[in-house]
């Protein structure tokens, strides 16, 4: 929002409006896709992969992560 030069509330309104979702909808979603490529290669825990993508807290990750794809990260790296 900084960069271009509108409010964070703006923004977020033209998230919502053009893809549907609010902002941390949109965010979580990004984050959680990043996660899964980062599963896929299994060489790092989950809870790094929680927070190379931005999660402090790896319970809420995987809260996030169950929500988004149907399953745990843990789940999801045994199908991979």
């Amino acid at each position: 929002a900084e960069k271009l030069g509108i409010s964070s509330g703006y923004l977020s309104t033209i998230i919502s409006q053009n893809l549907e979702c609010g902002f941390v909808d949109y965010l979580n979603t990004v984050r959680i896709d990043r996660a899964c490529c980062y599963l896929e290669q299994n060489y790092l825990k989950t809870y790094e992969v929680a927070y190379k993508v931005g999660f402090n807290d790896e319970k809420y990750f995987s809260k996030v992560f169950k929500k988004i794809v149907g399953m745990t990260p843990r789940e999801y790296r045994m199908k991979s």
